[in-house]
């Protein structure tokens, strides 16, 4: 019982932590609203072993515009995939807030939405697998 009652805590946390992902992408997307063109003026890359011994490689891309009659380098977005993603001179739309040209979004990019969307769904499909085993869901396949 305390274990089921745990997983319905770590649940709730998820979904809340998933909210909160979502609702602060979607806050940095109304600030950033001057649109520009931005060039990538060099490509970081990480790698690092998983737990299986397996290399693992990330892309960050760094960018750079003009913004506010000054220039903006920062790190932008990271790349996970295999490819590399990035491309050094290559360019992007990207949307910056006027207020504070240093946050910014590249335009066509997910943002973190998607991942606080998908911790959301990861945490209802613990619950709903929580509450089908409460209810004997698996009574006839695990024994």
């Amino acid at each position: 019982m305390q274990a089921t009652i745990a997983l319905y805590i770590v649940a709730a946390v998820m979904v809340l932590i998933g909210i909160l992902i979502v609702l602060f992408d979607r806050r940095k997307r109304a600030r950033c609203t001057e649109e520009t063109t931005a060039t990538i003026v060099s490509v970081g890359e990480d790698v690092s072993r998983d737990g299986s011994g397996h290399k693992e490689r990330s892309y960050t891309a760094y960018y750079e515009f003009t913004a506010r009659g000054g220039t903006v380098r920062r790190q932008g977005g990271t790349s996970t995939t295999r490819k590399r993603k990035y491309k050094r001179g290559e360019t992007r739309q990207v949307k910056y807030n006027p207020d504070n040209p240093n946050e910014f979004i590249v335009v066509g990019d997910s943002g973190n939405s998607v991942g606080g969307i998908v911790l959301i769904i990861l945490a209802i499909v613990i619950a709903g697998v929580v509450l089908a085993a409460q209810l004997g869901a698996f009574n006839g396949i695990v024994k």
